[in-house]
């Protein structure tokens, strides 16, 4: 690219931050590369680079995955921003997005008056560039969607040969790696911490990576299926035997476990998604899996960004579900037989196949289960806690049969969520009548909503934003040199380490030392200084809050389920409820917040939902809820 003082459009500033990603950690173009490029850049155009933003290992097929391209728009929104210009290496860099979403976030940015430049795209720095620059980004989308397919390809050839494609491995099952002549070197065990153990070919332990530190193999190396531990073998096997002899369901499998303290496929320090509990989907997806016969099950679902598998081939998946997981039909899944060791047999496999599809036909064995919050018909699903295990109710249904053969009777209920997939031995079973729940969060939300709305309302509401802002207090000046001083400091100390050598190593580490000490001291001064409150519009806010609940009440009244879920959660934080004694406390937010609160533009004040007004306690009656003594 042209030096920016040459370009016919003037550059705002010389105040710059960089921007540097790559997909991988194996990837060509190192951050080093992209720093010293972009660091080149800005000398030879005077600017002063006063942060980076660095996304590492993280596609760029999608920008709301980024954590730090995020950081970096959100940023340059801010009024009190640092920065009027953004370098990246090339396009591809900025993200391989379509050039819609390219579009919408370099709009944002020159909204906000902050230009892009790509350093090393060779761009004019005129009107021409916007022709040009559709061109590139189209092509950097184009590369991706063609990998796409090349890695697809590889994936058919290397499941025909039975060879692993990546992943977990099913539980009772451990990857036994082999070098580019077949030769085996290595066994791999996951923990149920997400740890991974690996083990020599004499089946000694020789170290375990830490949960999240990847495995460095060779593009040549592939792994295979074989039996694990042998305590898992035994209980896959055991759940099955349960299953398909003993005739118990998924439930009673999982909560017999969990009374045994058998340790599940995943604990709780895998991830926050996971409790370290045994549930009725971890007993049935092991049950489905034809894997334990010995035969690869691969393409059982589509994860890919643009392709899919469809007749043993890639075919284009529709634009509306691109990067979303899907189930794939039975007729596209590509199983190859006789891959590796089974676990079961084929015959106790088929047999817990056919008792399945009966009980699944059956209506006494149907689902009760109610569906997960965002897509659950139940107004509450998500919000209400168990306090006795610490699980989310869940939607439950129960039904009735008649004796005089009509339809059957359906009840809604809640129930908590360890008891529907865990059983009795993580939770009692109590059903709480949904409409006794609902109808109390909704005449709270009402209540709360005239209160705001009626004539006083509007001085309540400024009263509470006054004291929801405190006392202001102009800090930025301080803080802007705060920020110029970290700098300057990180640019002295990447220059001494740049002149380390043997004979001033004692000097610079003591001038590194000093700028550490500083650096630190700094810090922690400019993240107290960016907790202060920037001065408001109060009115503004204001009159945005009292139109947004005047919205809400239209979408409690008459809104879809999805909006009136929205208002529930913007004024609902979580209800606290023991099934065992039935008491339980609502907490209610002081003032509503919601994720689409609209900030007027000069209010620059965001409603925060930890703002809650006093517990109301309550006890389960027969006839609804009565407040707590």
């Amino acid at each position: 690219m042209k030096p920016p003082e040459a370009s016919p459009t003037p550059l705002p500033s010389n105040r710059a931050v960089a921007y540097l990603r790559r997909s991988t950690d194996r990837q060509e173009q190192s951050l080093d590369d992209q720093r010293a490029a972009i660091r080149q850049f800005a000398d030879g155009a005077g600017l002063t680079i006063t942060a980076e933003y660095i996304d590492d290992a993280v596609s760029g097929s999608t920008s709301e995955a980024r954590d730090g391209f995020q950081r970096l728009i959100a940023d340059a929104q801010n009024a009190q921003r640092d920065f009027d210009i953004v370098l990246t290496y090339d396009v591809k860099r900025f993200g391989r997005v379509d050039t819609d979403e390219a579009g919408y976030y370099r709009f944002l940015l020159r909204k906000a008056g902050v230009e892009i430049l790509y350093v090393s795209e060779g761009f004019n720095g005129d009107d021409t560039d916007d022709l040009l620059r559709p061109v590139k980004q189209w092509q950097a989308r184009q590369e991706l969607k063609d990998l796409s397919k090349v890695t697809i390809r590889g994936q058919l050839s290397l499941s025909s040969q039975g060879w692993w494609l990546g992943g977990v491995p099913p539980f009772g099952y451990d990857l036994l790696y082999f070098d580019s002549a077949g030769t085996p070197f290595h066994q791999v065990r996951f923990t149920t911490s997400g740890e991974k153990q690996l083990f020599d070919m004499e089946g000694r332990l020789v170290r375990t990576l830490p949960k999240g530190q990847r495995l460095q193999t060779a593009k040549t190396d592939h792994a295979r299926l074989v039996p694990g531990d042998p305590e898992r073998i035994a209980v896959v096997r055991r759940i099955f035997d349960l299953y398909a002899n003993h005739h118990m369901g998924f439930k009673p499998i999982a909560h017999l476990l969990n009374s045994e303290k058998i340790p599940s496929p995943r604990n709780g320090a895998w991830s926050s998604n996971h409790e370290g509990h045994w549930a009725s989907s971890t007993i049935r997806a092991i049950l489905v899996n034809p894997i334990y016969t010995g035969a690869m099950a691969w393409n059982r679902k589509t994860y890919g960004k643009f392709h899919r598998i469809a007749e043993g081939r890639a075919a284009a998946r529709p634009r509306n579900r691109l990067g979303r997981g899907e189930r794939n039909p039975e007729s596209d899944w590509i199983v190859i037989r006789d891959t590796h060791p089974a676990i079961v047999s084929k015959e106790t496999f088929e047999g817990a196949a056919a008792l399945r599809q009966n009980r699944e036909q059956d209506s006494r064995f149907r689902a009760t289960l109610g569906g997960r919050a965002k897509t659950s018909p139940f107004l509450l699903s998500g919000l209400i806690r168990c306090s006795d295990c610490g699980h989310t109710f869940q939607g439950y249904r129960v039904r009735k049969g008649r004796k005089d053969g009509a339809k059957p009777v359906e009840t809604e209920y809640y129930c908590c969520g360890g008891y529907i997939t865990k059983g009795t031995s993580v939770c009692q079973r109590r059903l709480f009548p949904r409409a006794m729940f609902e109808t109390y969060v909704l005449d709270g939300i009402g209540t709360r909503l005239e209160r705001f709305l009626k004539d006083s309302g509007r001085k309540l509401l400024e009263k509470m934003v006054r004291e929801e802002l405190g006392p202001s207090d102009d800090r930025d000046d301080e803080a802007k040199q705060v920020r110029t001083r970290l700098a300057e400091i990180k640019v002295r100390i990447d220059t001494l380490l740049d002149s380390l050598t043997p004979t001033n190593k004692e000097f610079v580490d003591e001038k590194l030392t000093s700028l550490k000490v500083e650096k630190n001291r700094l810090g922690t001064r400019l993240a107290n200084l960016e907790t202060a409150r920037p001065q408001v519009n109060v009115k503004a806010v204001v009159d945005a809050g009292i139109a947004r609940l005047r919205r809400f009440g239209e979408f409690l009244a008459h809104g879809s389920l999805e909006e009136q879920k929205s208002v529930v959660r913007a004024f609902l934080a979580r209800i606290d409820l023991s099934p065992r004694d039935g008491r339980g406390s609502a907490y209610f937010v002081r003032f509503p917040a919601s994720s689409s609160f609209e900030v007027v533009a000069g209010a620059r004040y965001e409603p925060v939902q930890k703002n809650l007004e006093p517990v109301e306690g309550f006890v389960v009656g027969g006839r609804g809820l009565r407040p707590a003594a």
